[in-house]
C-alpha cells in the first residue's frame, strides 16, 4: 500500500515504510528522524509528512501541507506521545523548521526544565544530523549558531538547565549527542572559570557544538570500528580537527573562540597531540576547556571498542593519568570540583 494522505483531524492511516530498527552513527532512526512533539504548532502548514510509531510500524499522522489541527496535537499530548517523526530525505526541511521555532520554546518559562531540555535533545538530533550529513551546506554555520544560541541561552537564564541537560542525554557516543553534551559541559566550565558574558559564551558554544564537524569527512567504517585503529587509521581520524576548521572557515567564521574549540581540542600542554603540535602557552584557554569536557565525554560514554567509565573511574584517570602533560591541572581540579553542580557523578 502507497502512502496516504489524512484528515484534517489528524486520524493516522499505515504507510509503506518499515519501523526503524536501527540507528545511524549520528543517532537517528534509521529512515526516519525524530522531531519533539513540543516544537509542534496546531494550524501551522509544513513542508514534511508526520509519522507516529505504533508497535512496529511506522504510521502516517498527517501529511504535508495539511495543517495539524488542534484535537489532532491535543490527542498525542493526551496519550503522552513526545516523539513524532519525519522521514530522514526531509532533513533539511525540517531542520529548517526546528531552527525558526526553537528559541521560542527554550525561552517560555512557562514549560517546565526538564521538558524543554528534552526538546533541545530533540532539536540537537534534528539540526545536528542535517549539519554532519550537509557540512558543506551555505546554511551549517546559521543553524549551527541558532542551536548553539538557544543552549547557551537556556544555560545562561536557568540555573537548573545544565543538569537538566545531562540528565536528557544518553552515554551512547553518537557524534551528535557527543557535540552537544561537550557544548553543555564547555559552556558550564567556561562561564566558571572565565567569563559568564553571554555574547562570549554563545561564541565559545558555537566551536564547542561544531568542534568533531569534520567527522563527517571521516570514513564511518573507522569511526565505529570496535577495535583498536590501526596506525594509519589513528591518523586518519586525527585529520578531523583540521578538516572542521577548514568547513568552517569556508562558511566564513573567523572567530578565534570558535577555531580554539574546533581546530585545537586535540591539541596537549607536552607538544605531543595534533593537528599542530602546540604546547603551553600556545594553547589558549578555550583550546583547554574543550579537552577537558571532550575527554571526560569520551571516557564516561560506551564507545564502540569499550564500555563507558564511571564518572570516578574517569575523574581518576584524567587527573592521574593526563596531568600536566595532556591536560590543564588547574582547570581540571576546578572541573572535579564543579562537576557535582553540573549534575555528573
Amino acid at each position: 500500500m502507497g502512502m496516504q494522505t489524512v484528515s484534517n483531524k489528524g486520524t493516522a492511516v499505515v504507510a509503506n515504510c518499515p519501523a526503524p530498527p536501527g540507528q545511524s552513527r549520528t543517532g537517528n532512526a534509521e529512515g526516519f528522524l525524530p522531531l519533539d512533539v513540543g516544537l509542534l504548532r496546531a494550524g501551522n502548514e509544513r513542508p514534511f509528512d508526520l509519522f507516529q510509531r505504533m508497535d512496529h510500524q511506522m504510521v502516517l499522522f498527517c501529511a504535508r501541507r495539511y495543517p495539524l489541527r488542534t484535537k489532532a496535537l491535543r490527542r498525542l499530548h493526551d496519550e503522552n506521545v513526545q516523539t513524532i517523526y519525519v522521514p530522514l530525505e526531509q532533513c533539511s526541511l525540517i531542520s529548517q523548521y526546528v531552527e525558526s521555532i526553537l528559541t521560542d520554546v527554550m525561552r517560555d518559562d512557562k514549560i517546565a526544565v526538564d521538558r524543554r531540555a528534552a526538546v533541545l535533545r530533540g532539536s540537537t538530533r534534528t539540526i545536528m544530523t542535517d549539519i554532519l550529513a550537509n557540512p558543506t551546506s551555505p546554511n551549517m554555520m546559521r543553524r549551527g549558531t541558532a542551536l548553539a544560541n538557544a543552549t547557551v541561552d537556556f544555560i545562561s537564564e536557568d540555573p537548573t538547565a545544565v543538569k537538566a541537560l545531562v540528565a536528557v542525554f544518553a552515554k551512547d557516543y553518537y557524534t551528535y549527542t557527543h557535540c552537544v553534551h561537550t557544548c553543555v559541559l564547555g559552556v558550564a566550565l567556561y562561564k566558571y572559570l572565565i567569563s559568564p558574558k553571554l555574547d562570549i559564551l554563545r561564541r565559545f558554544g558555537l566551536g564547542m557544538l561544531l568542534h568533531d564537524v569534520g567527522k563527517s569527512l571521516i570514513d564511518v567504517n573507522i569511526l565505529n570500528k570496535p577495535s583498536r585503529l590501526t596506525p594509519e587509521e589513528f591518523e586518519h581520524v586525527k585529520r578531523h580537527p583540521s578538516l572542521g576548521w577548514q568547513i568552517i572557515s569556508e562558511r566564513g567564521e573567523p572567530d578565534d573562540l570558535v577555531r580554539q574549540s574546533v581546530l585545537c581540542h586535540h591539541e596537549r600542554l607536552d607538544g605531543s597531540g595534533y593537528p599542530e603540535g602546540l604546547s603551553g602557552s600556545q594553547i589558549g584557554k578555550a583550546s583547554r576547556v574543550a579537552a577537558i569536557v571532550d575527554v571526560y565525554d569520551a571516557l564516561t560514554c560506551n564507545r564502540p571498542y569499550r564500555r563507558a567509565l564511571s564518572d570516578e573511574q574517569a575523574v581518576e584517570m584524567m587527573t592521574g593519568q593526563m596531568t600536566p602533560h595532556h591536560l590543564d591541572a588547574e582547570m581540571l581540579k576546578v572541573f572535579c570540583k564543579a562537576r557535582q553542580s553540573f549534575g555528573l557523578g
